[in-house]
């Protein structure tokens, strides 16, 4: 009742204070610093994968299941999603952001390194 009957008892107080909180809103909203489209890279690495004349199955078998066990041992790793194709695998390794994208490219070549013997002299 206190705030009430003071607000109408005094309307140009009132009407002052509003603008006032009006007036400061305003300026702090200008003086706010936001970017509509933060410059944010998406921590995904994509990993193509050839083995010229082979079918999905061998594709998956032969190529994409040792790389996916390589790969998942690195550390930051959130998420691997593959797909076998004819003469194709396809490799999309999702990264937690704090994680370094340049390190993990680097880290998923290494694997892939260590593990290129045995993988098939095709590839």
């Amino acid at each position: 009742m206190f705030i009430s009957d003071f607000a109408i008892h005094r309307p140009i107080i009132t009407v002052v204070s509003m603008l006032a909180l009006v007036v400061f809103g305003i300026a702090a909203l200008a003086m706010l610093k936001t970017d509509e489209f933060p410059d944010v890279q998406a921590p995904v690495v994509v990993v193509s994968l050839l083995y010229p004349g082979a079918a999905p199955e061998n594709v998956e078998r032969e190529v994409i299941e040792p790389v996916e066990d390589a790969i998942s041992g690195i550390s930051g790793v959130n998420r691997i999603n593959s797909s076998a194709l004819d003469s194709f695998g396809l490799l999309i390794v999702e990264f937690l952001y704090e994680k370094d994208l340049q390190e993990a490219t680097q880290q998923i070549r290494d694997e892939i390194g260590i593990i290129r013997a045995d993988l098939p002299p095709e590839m």
